[in-house]
């Protein structure tokens, strides 16, 4: 899945409806670069987010970026079919790769280079850019 940034913060209406969004946040995207989706997550009621779709995008320094979708535009809509589901208590959802679902602490880890998570991510990013 691939999508194009639109513009580098949510607009006030898309606030309004993510119910409880965190306004104190940047978000280090371009406008016009296009972003291969490295997992997407269905929010409810999240601390940053409030309520909705949050695209995980790999940043700066091999680092995941969390951006609500509505900043976005699909470009490709294709996911990735090694994707798997992972359900929360709360309702949330998230999809991607089994090896970034399998480990809970996939972010911190790989933004402090712990074990093989940086190699896992490496290996994930190639694999989504080759579909």
């Amino acid at each position: 899945m691939r999508v194009k940034c639109l513009r580098t913060y949510p607009t006030e209406d898309e606030i309004a409806a993510m119910d409880g969004f965190y306004r104190d946040q940047q978000f280090s995207v371009r406008r016009g670069e296009v972003y291969t989706v490295f997992a997407i997550s269905f929010d409810i009621k999240s601390k940053l987010f409030g309520t909705c779709t949050v695209l995980l995008l790999p940043g700066e320094f091999d680092r995941l970026m969390m951006v609500p979708l509505g900043m976005f535009e699909v470009v490709d809509a294709r996911i990735s079919p090694t994707w798997r589901i992972k359900s929360f208590s709360d309702g949330g959802v998230l999809l991607g790769a089994p090896e970034y679902l399998a480990n809970e602490c996939f972010g911190d880890d790989l933004f402090e280079r712990v074990g093989d998570v940086h190699t896992i991510y490496l290996r994930i990013l190639e694999r989504l850019d080759a579909e």
